[in-house]
């Protein structure tokens, strides 16, 4: 056997160092006649697939709409217009479709009502959102998270919003402010967002901009370490459906139309689609699959319901599994273990156990993945007997 099996127990005790990626999502809706509920849609459908690639809850910032509060059902089967009648829910801060989709284009209802929007965004009877998505906050949020950071570690900001551009040319993006009438939506402007990120000390960043106008955003935040994905091209309409409320009922999940771009991109956070196998998700990934899905998209848009998403900057990993996780459940265990024994002295990928990226599953490997092993009870003694296992293959390979 190496020293090296012998010094497993101590390599346990250490746990392996990793570059942390932050995120803040933000919607800013502006108010509850504007706030569709396909912000709200997107922001949790981004918060579940960064957890489901391993950025931890509490590395996640949200802030949507009004802020913190559960959502209360809304049980009325015939809704009021919200035009024609006051607010029923004076809680209200998420605008929903009242109708039925029309076959082969876009459904957008005249008919619309204010609902809560849902802020349990994993359903476990706790708020995820932190704040209300104004500009004071977003700016604060920002420091609060760059506090934080560490000089190898990245920033995610996504902003699923109304966008917009100013007489001279300036990407601008709505906050909430909970007023009524769209002469009075307040806006955060591109270079305070470039001034909230710049003393951020990430050593990388990406900005993914669901809105309309989305392209604009892009002179005022690139630089040496920026990724940028937009909706749209500049000067360009983005286009989202809203939820529907059906006979049945409005219910957050069941009736949420899951063809938009900002869903689409947030789908790509998924280790079953890592279709390479090399255990790492690219910010090129995550576009293509987002363009290709969009059902708005230059592929699937029809008539005037066609956008151009964007994809600019360094580029670089939405997601990297750890060393040792074949499976992306988040560790190196056992089951990681029987995955590259199945491969070993052949010709593999990360998800077959090779962690150097050399093309072979080897003896490199077993080492790699023994320095980041989290044991159950058992699982310390069977990784030492496979230890034993791989240096005899190894040498008896080796004679033949």
């Amino acid at each position: 056997m190496r020293a090296s099996s012998f010094i497993l127990i101590a390599l346990l005790l250490a746990a392996p160092v990793h570059a942390d990626t932050l995120a803040v999502l933000f919607n800013g809706g502006v108010g509850a006649e504007y706030n569709y509920s396909t912000f709200n849609s997107g922001l949790r459908a981004w918060y579940s697939g960064l957890a489901a690639v391993g950025v931890p809850e509490s590395n996640i910032y949200v802030l949507d709409g009004s802020g913190p509060g559960l959502a209360r059902p809304y049980s009325n089967s015939n809704p009021p217009t919200l035009y024609a009648s006051p607010y029923v829910n004076p809680a209200a801060d998420m605008l929903i479709a009242y109708g039925i989709p029309v076959p082969g284009r876009p459904a957008y209802s005249y008919w619309s009502f204010n609902a809560d929007a849902p802020k349990d965004y994993d359903s476990d009877g706790v708020s995820e959102v932190g704040w209300s998505a104004t500009k004071a906050n977003l700016a604060a949020v920002l420091a609060l998270a760059g506090n934080r950071a560490g000089p190898d570690d990245s920033l995610i900001l996504l902003l699923a919003d109304h966008g917009g551009v100013t007489d001279s040319g300036e990407f601008k993006l709505g906050e909430w402010s909970g007023l009524v009438g769209q002469y009075t939506i307040p806006f955060i402007l591109a270079s305070e967002i470039r001034a909230m990120l710049d003393p951020l000390p990430f050593a990388s960043r990406t900005l993914i901009v669901a809105t309309c106008d989305a392209g604009n955003i892009a002179p005022a935040v690139l630089d040496g370490r920026t990724t940028l994905l937009t909706q749209t091209l500049p000067d360009e309409i983005g286009w989202n459906h809203l939820d529907q409320w059906h006979d049945g009922g409005y219910a957050p999940g069941w009736h949420e139309q899951r063809g938009n771009w900002i869903q689409q991109t947030a789908d790509r956070l998924d280790w079953a689609k890592d279709a390479d196998g090399d255990g790492r998700i690219t910010w090129q990934e995550v576009h293509d699959y987002g363009v290709a899905n969009d059902e708005f998209g230059p592929a699937l848009g029809l008539g005037e319901y066609i956008e151009h998403p964007q994809y600019s900057g360094v580029g670089g990993f939405a997601a990297v599994l750890r060393t040792g996780d074949t499976d992306g459940n988040g560790s190196a265990d056992f089951a990681d273990y029987q995955r590259l024994e199945a491969h070993f002295g052949l010709p593999g990928r990360w998800v077959d156990g090779d962690f150097d990226r050399d093309g072979a599953v080897s003896f490199a490997d077993y080492q790699a993945l023994e320095g980041a092993f989290v044991p159950e009870p058992s699982g310390l003694m069977l990784l030492l007997v496979a230890g034993c296992r791989m240096v005899l293959v190894t040498h008896n390979r080796r004679k033949h």
